[in-house]
């Protein structure tokens, strides 16, 4: 038993850092140069301008989403799933974003550019 948990966590750093070496340099690139590429796309300066920087926000958004695909696969594997459902009382439990720390501070900056949400 104790050898499989050897096993499980030298694959899983492996992994990870794969997934990392993969995702976030073109992640990266992506967010950084995002006014230069959806200029090249769509060759519309007033455009780019309005949407470059919520291209850069949902680029980093996927990065982030991309590098938990392990840990939440590793955590279904194991059959622990408290973020879904508390087991002692049986009920679920839901989280609103809003009130998550940092997102209302977030949600006010980005308030003009996207809107109220």
């Amino acid at each position: 038993m104790q050898g499989d948990q050897q096993r499980l966590a030298v694959a899983y750093h492996r992994y990870c850092q794969a997934l990392t070496l993969a995702v976030v340099p073109a992640a990266l690139v992506l967010a950084f140069f995002a006014d230069h590429l959806v200029l090249l796309w769509t060759r519309d300066a007033e455009l780019t301008r309005a949407v470059a920087p919520l291209v850069s926000l949902l680029v980093i958004g996927n990065m982030l989403n991309g590098l938990m695909h392990l840990p939440y696969s590793l955590q279904l594997a194991h059959g622990w799933t408290p973020a879904h459902s508390e087991s002692e009382s049986g009920r679920c439990r839901i989280v609103d974003a809003r009130d998550l720390p940092g997102v209302r501070p977030l949600a006010s900056l980005l308030r003009p550019l996207c809107g109220s949400f």
